[in-house]
């Protein structure tokens, strides 16, 4: 008997449900269902979904450079219509990013003075 387990996860953790992953793995929809109630199974489609999203996550920050040099060429050299578009691509990216900054160095400071704490 094959053990399909790890195949299972996969299909879940890229969005198929346990009905569509059972049928592609021509599997018993009872047994996929039964599998998928197994704390390691749940444990493993975490695993595979935040891998997936750590390679899409470094897809796009590689391409921030180059969007960067999009933009300010178009504020550069733009007509004015280009220039208010790219302008608030950069101002509604500001918020965010500086909340993302501050929300990291509280974190930090958390946690060194947890380790202070418990070190």
């Amino acid at each position: 008997m094959i053990d399909h387990n790890d195949e299972l996860a996969a299909l879940v953790a890229s969005g198929c449900t346990i009905r569509e992953a059972a049928k592609r793995l021509e599997i018993g929809e009872a047994t996929a269902y039964r599998r998928s109630e197994k704390p390691q199974f749940r444990q493993r489609v975490n695993e595979l979904r935040a891998a997936s999203l750590a390679a899409s996550v470094g897809k796009i920050t590689a391409l921030v450079d180059e969007s960067l040099d999009v933009v300010r060429s178009i504020l550069q050299n733009g007509n004015d219509r280009d220039k208010l578009a790219a302008s608030k691509i950069v101002l509604s990216s500001v918020g965010p990013l500086s909340e993302l900054a501050e929300l990291r160095q509280r974190i930090t400071a958390l946690e060194t003075r947890g380790l202070k704490l418990h070190g």
